[in-house]
């Protein structure tokens, strides 16, 4: 059953878990799938840094520090070679950057003081991220009548259409929720940011091969790829291999403050 106090310790996760999520979903709707991987690629830069300072893990040793440097110069040559960044996208592209180190380091500090078992985590994540969408979808979204309506004629119209994808989407969310989660709690939260990255060469891959846009260019992929085999050579040197190295710290410094940035942080979400 749930807990109260256990939904109160758990929303700044689930709260910064939210606004990266509709973030990420704005930059791909407003440009492209490579654009994505490129601003997701750049985030285990700064997450190293703030994770050093915060949960004091290991500063990363040279090697690691030329991978995330080939992140960096892949994603400088994707921008340079691609110009199809719109002005409606920057200022999410900008938040998402932002909000995911900060992501990274609080989910993990929250997953590994819970002490909650592996689909509890999944259950608390879950409960309290649905709460936000539900309201600001209602509205921001389904506002006025005529949108509801809008939304119930289209249902109706097709509903084996929209319900198929959409349960299909909830049980891939389910199942990335579990994985994530648990492995947050066993590995740092810059070789995380990295294993996120790693998996976008599959998305580069069905990207080009299902033909979603017109960026084909083959300089454009080379630098794409290079983030990603530079996001590889990270974890490859990293020491502990990933695994994280963090001191076990006090688990309430810190909580007021991080429920506050979050409860701000999801109303700048939904005024943007």
């Amino acid at each position: 059953a749930l807990e109260f106090h256990r939904l109160v310790h758990f929303f700044p996760a689930a709260g910064m878990f939210f606004m990266t999520i509709t973030a990420g979903n704005v930059v791909v709707s407003t440009s492209n799938v490579d654009t994505f991987i490129v601003m997701r690629s750049v985030v285990p830069i700064p997450c190293a840094i703030l994770e050093a300072i915060v949960l004091k893990e290991p500063c990363p040793a040279k090697r690691s520090w030329l991978g995330l440097i080939v992140v960096l110069l892949g994603a400088m040559g994707y921008c340079i070679t691609n110009s199809e960044l719109s002005a409606n996208s920057k200022v999410w592209v900008w938040l998402y950057l932002v909000l995911m180190p900060f992501d990274g380091v609080l989910i993990r500090k929250i997953v590994t003081t819970s002490g909650l078992q592996p689909w509890g985590l999944v259950l608390y994540n879950n409960t309290c991220a649905v709460l936000p969408a539900i309201i600001f979808s209602s509205a921001l979204e389904l506002f006025s009548p005529s949108e509801r309506g809008e939304m119930a004629s289209r249902i109706a119209a097709l509903p084996m259409k929209i319900a198929v994808p959409a349960l299909l989407a909830c049980i891939g969310s389910l199942a990335m929720s579990y994985f994530q989660l648990n492995v947050r709690r066993a590995i740092s939260s810059t070789a995380f940011a990295v294993l996120g990255v790693a998996n976008k060469v599959f998305a580069v891959l069905l990207n080009q091969l299902a033909q979603l846009d017109t960026n084909s260019d083959l300089r454009s992929i080379a630098c794409v790829l290079a983030s990603i085999l530079g996001a590889l050579l990270f974890q490859q040197s990293v020491k502990g291999k990933g695994i994280s190295q963090a001191p076990q710290v006090d688990s309430t410094k810190g909580q007021l403050r991080a429920r506050i940035f979050v409860g701000v942080g999801i109303l700048a979400a939904a005024y943007l």
